[in-house]
């Protein structure tokens, strides 16, 4: 006997969008907000509703356009590095009172540790570089708020949160989360 089981994502919608870089097409694309729920099932009848979710669609590759790039593997990195840092710390000073095995297992540990520390920084400096490409590519785009809404061409009501006044879209600006930054071409490059 077989059972067949999985979840789904039921009640499907479109709540919002916005223009921005896909860091899978490598292109500036308009990216879609879609809302769900996601349900299990067991022979394609629903049993448990999982709560509702909400998730960025690129319009091109119907991915989601977000990096996999996480500060948890950074901190991995980090304390990985703090980790080998320490033990050739102890096994260097037991090699610096006599103990030769000691000081070579020291000089290995140390230099693992320089490589954790290099990932780590290595994926900071990525992080920042990926946030001045899209401060750039965005640098003289025209805002969003002046073409129609994508979903019913109805208006957009300028407010806090701007929101199609027909179907009720929010237009997500791209240009205001990264205010801060300010873009260096130089350090693009490298």
């Amino acid at each position: 006997m077989f059972v067949i089981y999985g979840w789904y994502k039921w009640g499907r919608k479109f709540v919002g969008y916005k223009k921005d870089l896909c860091h899978r097409c490598k292109i500036k694309t308009i990216w879609h907000r879609m809302r769900f729920f996601p349900v299990v099932h067991i022979f394609w009848v629903p049993l448990i509703p999982l709560g509702m979710y909400k998730e960025w669609i690129c319009d091109q590759c119907r991915q989601s356009p977000k990096t996999s790039f996480s500060m948890v593997g950074v901190i991995a990195l980090g304390v990985a590095g703090a980790v080998f840092s320490f033990i050739s710390l102890f096994a260097l000073s037991a090699g610096f009172k006599g103990d030769r095995e000691s000081l070579q297992i020291g000089a290995i540990m140390f230099c693992i540790s320089l490589v954790f520390w290099g990932g780590m920084i290595l994926a900071v400096r990525h992080s920042n570089k990926q946030k001045l490409l899209r401060q750039a590519a965005f640098e003289k785009e025209d805002s969003m708020l002046n073409e129609p809404c994508l979903y019913c061409n109805g208006e957009i009501q300028r407010q806090y949160k701007p929101v199609c006044i027909d179907c009720g879209a929010r237009v997500y600006e791209t240009i205001d989360e990264f205010a801060d930054i300010k873009t260096d071409f130089t350090n693009i490059a490298g």
